[in-house]
């Protein structure tokens, strides 16, 4: 939802189509940092559970858009942060990546969205099955703002 919010704001609606055909157990997942991480603060950090079959262009694309939403969510609150939970910082974690072992992926995306060893596992008749679009998807955004040193406190 907000990443729809998102792509308005930015005037960017062409790459909702993009996440039409995306359920959530197609989007990577997180898990919490531990306590005891160095950092005095409220807001924690979540470690990055990679999907197999996101190619490392729309995995980009998907953190760009959570660097917007950091941007517009702080914006909202003026010069103290609005209230409720912040959003999750997610970050890969360098020391000991996951990934999450997805047979399926989602059906009907262009064909860099797709992870090309995880395609290769597909046989011909899965792939079929999946109507990959034959073309490259343009995954253009603005560059986002970097995330707030103060939203890491």
């Amino acid at each position: 939802r907000w990443r729809k919010e998102i792509l308005e704001i930015l005037d960017l609606e062409r790459h909702l189509v993009l996440f039409a055909n995306l359920e959530p157990c197609h989007m990577s997942g997180d898990e919490a940092s531990m306590p005891g991480d160095g950092r005095n603060t409220r807001v924690r950090l979540y470690y990055i559970i990679e999907s197999e079959w996101q190619s490392e262009a729309f995995k980009l694309f998907v953190q760009k858009l959570d660097r917007w939403y950091i941007y517009y969510w702080r914006q909202r609150g003026g010069d103290t942060p609005p209230g409720g939970n912040p959003p999750r910082i997610r970050i890969t974690n360098t020391t000991n990546p996951k990934k999450a072992i997805s047979p399926k992926g989602p059906n009907g995306l262009w064909r860099n969205c797709y992870d090309d060893a995880w395609l290769s596992k597909k046989t011909p008749y899965e792939l079929e099955r999946m109507g990959i679009i034959n073309e490259d998807y343009d995954f253009t955004l603005p560059e986002a703002p970097p995330i707030p040193e103060d939203a890491l406190l």
